[in-house]
């Protein structure tokens, strides 16, 4: 299969007056109707300010449900290292480091103000700690 070149220069030659210079003597001049000078136009002020408040609000309450998803996740991560420990001990490979992490985790649960919420990580909480202080790395 044979492709031709369909831009030949020879086609283009034929073509006039697209990038050439006309020879007309025309300046460019300025009309003698236009003013001195105008006024620019103002820029208006900004009337949805007041939407601002509820945009603040809506933001507070993103940031309320991120906290919240935080928290649980922290509650399942919790739930995860008991679940690691336990089968550690069934095993006999309980590592020190295992330990420190649940105890780390239990120092940073947060509470988020729901009830129901907060009483399931206070449920976990207590599970953790109890687990510990059968090892005796944890003091009521």
């Amino acid at each position: 299969m044979r492709i031709e070149n369909t831009n030949s220069p020879a086609r283009l030659r034929g073509t006039k007056g697209a990038g050439k210079a006309s020879n007309s003597s025309a300046v460019f001049s300025v009309p003698d109707d236009v003013g001195g000078t105008e006024e620019a136009n103002t820029a208006a002020p900004a009337s949805n300010v007041a939407h601002l408040d509820v945009l603040l609000a809506l933001q507070g309450v993103d940031d309320q449900e991120a906290g919240r998803k935080r928290t649980v996740e922290q509650g399942f991560d919790l739930l995860d290292r008991l679940e690691e420990m336990q089968l550690s001990l069934l095993t006999g490979r309980l590592s020190g480091a295992q330990v420190t992490r649940i105890s780390q985790k239990i120092s940073n649960l947060a509470r988020t103000g729901d009830e129901k919420l907060d009483s399931i990580l206070s449920d976990i909480d207590m599970r953790a700690r109890v687990e510990l202080a059968k090892l005796g790395v944890f003091d009521f």
